[in-house]
């Protein structure tokens, strides 16, 4: 399947993307139209790409733990088993620290 005119929604994650602030950008459409495709062509390497199911709550914190442990070492390592949570944080960038908490 070619990808093809996705120009604009291109440009406009990448400005999302630049802001110093947290955004959240929604990206919805039927399915197969790309969106996907879309997202994956405009993150960098150490942007992290996380594609949810309909599996367990647990198992999905598993594999998103997994995900970002690829760009943040270790980052599935911390657990506090009692509550099934996951806690980690770590530096995106010369302006940016993040805190994760999955429970």
């Amino acid at each position: 399947m070619k990808f093809v005119d996705r120009i604009d929604e291109a440009a406009r994650l990448k400005d999302a993307l630049a802001r110093e602030e947290s955004s959240l950008v929604v990206v919805y459409g039927r399915r197969r139209l790309g969106k996907s495709t879309l997202i994956k062509r405009v993150l960098s390497d150490n942007d992290i790409y996380f594609l949810a199911d309909r599996s367990e709550g647990q198992h999905q914190r598993t594999l998103l733990a997994k995900v970002i442990a690829q760009v943040f070492p270790d980052f599935d390592k911390l657990t506090y088993p009692g509550l099934g949570i996951h806690v980690s944080c770590g530096q995106l960038s010369d302006k940016q620290t993040f805190l994760s908490m999955l429970g």
